[in-house]
């Protein structure tokens, strides 16, 4: 009976429909914080709903010159990740025929954001599962990737870095296709290719962070390219690749060239201008505009006036060893601010810090998986098809943690560490902490099985998804209706029963 117990609890965790109720779940938590956050919430929705805005009035993605006002969000006119605020602008037209109420059109812009991450998980489930990994792992790698709080939190809001996601998804995706079909046909398959490098050119315009994503598909697929070409012999090198392109309809030939040279012109109005014009393809706002102008953008007045104070002696000296500063500052708030919650501005950003079991135990869980990866790395990269992944995800947190060191040593404060931006990587990062423990653990089937139902009753019950912020909140971080504040305050007095040790 036990062992047949063990095998139905397996077959629901390999089930499609588990992933369903996986998903599921996310909407319900996203479009609980989508429908009850007063604007503008904490990940700089104000900002991007006034770029959409600046859009809107706009039909080119072009400006001669940077528009009236708009310094307040940065040298808009050479931001090269507009992608985002420029489509959605059109759906924000169409929203103002109907509406003027700026609540309805917060709302309808935030579920158009729950749809793109959705869509996100839905392709990332197919990246997952490329990898051979355990289909029951898979799934509950993208059930503890919803239950994390800070994932329907950033899925809520008005935001870039939910197409950033999809994007992510969609690229990885099509590098393992293009990869497979080299492995199995050593050919290149060029739609893919063509497909690929859209998303690239694409990706790259909706957040300048996408370019490490492209910078290390590139590097793996550049070489399982050469690889092939010189497995073949020279006088089939090229057939097979003619053939590739010849297989594809002049209708379908026609688009996809189209379609990357109008993405590559505008890529390089923006990366390829701005790298002639301010010798970098990501300008500071004073690089663009006056510095008078700048002051009107937050984030460039607090680096700047910080980093005088710095060059005053104003500010109390600090360690610049990377080590220290990567234990004790990056990774500590990194790994906290994926289970805390924020409010926006109406309360001046307050924080609503994690429950501590959630945050004790993702630590331990997360700092055993790593361990157990890392030593098991060799044999766990043959068994599985981890390669990309793993090029993928050290390219961007190196990336991203080089950015965050050189800010941190530029300006002798640490600044703009926020766990949401691990997200785009987050599932691989769960993928890989999951196979380590799997190896561990291998054998012991229901010990798993016993961990994961644990684990799954922990973050629902404890502060993780939408726990946090729900247990955190009060009146203030809602929109001002009585259904709102009801649904809020009854959720709270539940989830306050549950929970274990200290608030």
């Amino acid at each position: 009976m036990k062992s047949r117990g063990l095998a139905k609890t397996l077959d629901v965790l390999r089930s499609v429909k588990f992933f369903y109720a996986t998903l599921v779940l996310f909407v319900i938590q996203a479009a609980w914080i989508a429908l009850s956050g007063l604007f503008s919430m904490a990940f700089d929705e104000n900002n991007h709903l006034s770029i959409i805005r600046l859009y809107a009035h706009h039909l080119s993605p072009f400006w001669s010159r940077q528009p009236d006002g708009s310094a307040v969000f940065g040298a808009v006119s050479r931001d090269p990740s507009y992608m985002y605020h420029y489509l959605l602008s059109f759906y924000y037209r169409i929203i103002v025929l109907f509406t003027q109420s700026e609540t309805i059109q917060v709302i309808s812009l935030r579920l158009i954001s729950v749809i793109l991450f959705g869509l996100g998980l839905i392709i990332y489930r197919k990246v997952l599962l490329n990898t051979k990994a355990p289909r029951a792992l898979v799934h509950v790698v993208l059930a503890i990737f919803v239950l994390t709080p800070v994932v329907p939190f950033l899925a809520a809001q008005i935001n870039y870095d939910n197409l950033l996601f999809l994007m992510v998804a969609i690229t990885l995706l099509l590098s393992q296709q293009i990869g497979q079909t080299l492995a199995t046909h050593k050919t290149l398959d060029l739609k893919k290719f063509c497909q690929l490098i859209i998303a690239l050119l694409f990706g790259s315009l909706v957040k300048y962070a996408f370019l490490p994503i492209g910078l290390g598909v590139a590097v793996v697929l550049v070489y399982q390219i050469w690889k092939t070409w010189f497995s073949k012999p020279k006088t089939s090198r090229f057939k097979s690749f003619v053939l590739s392109w010849h297989v594809i309809s002049h209708l379908q030939q026609t688009l996809l060239v189209l379609i990357i040279v109008v993405l590559s012109g505008l890529f390089f109005e923006r990366y390829g201008l701005n790298t002639i014009r301010y010798h970098t393809p990501t300008p500071e706002c004073d690089q663009v505009l006056s510095v008078e102008k700048c002051r009107d953008n937050g984030s460039w007045l607090r680096n700047y006036q910080t980093h005088q104070d710095k060059l005053n002696h104003k500010l109390p000296t600090v360690s610049t060893n990377p080590i220290n500063y990567t234990i004790r500052t990056w990774l500590k708030q990194i790994s906290n601010d994926l289970f805390y919650t924020l409010n926006g501005s109406s309360s001046n950003f307050k924080t609503g810090q994690p429950y501590r079991l959630v945050r004790y135990l993702s630590v331990i869980t997360i700092g055993i998986g790593s361990l157990c990866f890392i030593w098991w790395q060799s044999s766990l990269r043959k068994k599985y098809h981890l390669n990309l992944l793993i090029v993928v995800a050290i390219i961007y947190i190196t990336t991203l943690w080089l950015q965050n060191y050189v800010d941190f040593v530029h300006l002798g404060l640490a600044v703009a560490i926020q766990g949401r931006y691990l997200i785009p990587v987050l599932p691989i990062l769960y993928l890989l902490f999951g196979l380590g423990i799997n190896k561990l653990f291998s054998g012991a089937t229901k010990l798993k099985l016993a961990s994961v139902i644990l684990a799954g009753l922990i973050l629902i019950t404890q502060g993780g998804g939408i726990g946090v912020y729900i247990l955190r909140s009060d009146s203030s971080w809602y929109w001002p209706n009585t259904t709102v504040n009801r649904l809020n305050s009854d959720a709270r007095s539940v989830l306050q029963r549950l929970i274990i040790g200290p608030k």
